[in-house]
């Protein structure tokens, strides 16, 4: 999403093109819940808090796109406007990563079916909103501004790279449709979210358990860990898995 940089690859805007080992279920007391909250996250309390921060996010976002919208016709003539430019794009995708990711990673690893449900919300709600920020022609058009102005070159490597990379993700993405065919492309990569909600549920929430040989297992899992986060047959020579 964020080229600089964000968990999921280098694309600005992105949702869903990370690589994904499946579901590691780990105790809500080893997930970094804190006086800070879940994962060290200020604010990130409760179940309820992830759309809250959400709502945040979207709301900071809006604010800087409005900002961005309002300048769409100024001309760059300085380095200091491209930099500021570049920097408001950047803290967009910055405000949303910070809590799609972490939604993100709730969803996959918390064993609480309350954390997850609300994880799962809120991810589906941001990648929404980033659908939206891939489609918005006031922000591809004040970063077309920047590289077609007579300033860019005296910007830095990375600050280049960094509006090249994106302005070929917006194209990719579809900012050069009609706004009917964005639209339809939008509620596809909805549905496609959706589906791929339900499926990693599906997995998260399965309970299905079966015993393998004790000394095998404890060559990958210490018996303690396994003893102390699922539940066992009991018997001496086996130890059971999920």
């Amino acid at each position: 999403m964020r080229m600089m940089q964000c968990a999921r690859k280098n694309r600005l805007f992105s949702y869903r093109n990370f690589v994904k080992h499946g579901p590691i279920i780990v105790k809500a007391r080893s997930l970094g819940t804190s006086a800070n909250g879940l994962f060290s996250i200020k604010n990130l309390e409760q179940p309820s808090d992830f759309l809250k921060l959400g709502s945040e996010a979207m709301d900071t976002c809006d604010s800087l796109r409005k900002i961005t919208s309002n300048q769409v016709d100024t001309p760059i003539v300085t380095k200091g406007q491209a930099s500021e430019i570049l920097f408001v794009l950047d803290s967009i995708s910055k405000h949303v990563c910070n809590v799609i990711d972490a939604a993100e990673l709730c969803r996959c690893v918390h064993t609480d079916s309350q954390w997850r449900e609300s994880a799962t919300n809120t991810f589906s709600m941001l990648s929404d909103y980033i659908a939206q920020l891939n489609a918005d022609k006031n922000l591809y058009r004040r970063l077309t501004n920047v590289i077609e102005s007579n300033i860019f070159a005296s910007l830095s490597e990375e600050q280049q790279r960094f509006a090249t990379l994106l302005k070929a993700e917006f194209e990719r993405d579809g900012i050069h449709l009609a706004d009917e065919e964005r639209e339809t492309l939008r509620q596809l990569q909805n549905h496609l979210v959706e589906l791929e909600s339900l499926f990693q549920e599906n997995i998260t929430s399965s309970k299905k358990f079966f015993d393998v040989d004790a000394h095998l297992a404890e060559q990958i899992f210490p018996r303690d860990f396994l003893e102390a986060n699922l539940p066992q047959s009991g018997k001496s020579d086996k130890l059971t898995l999920s």
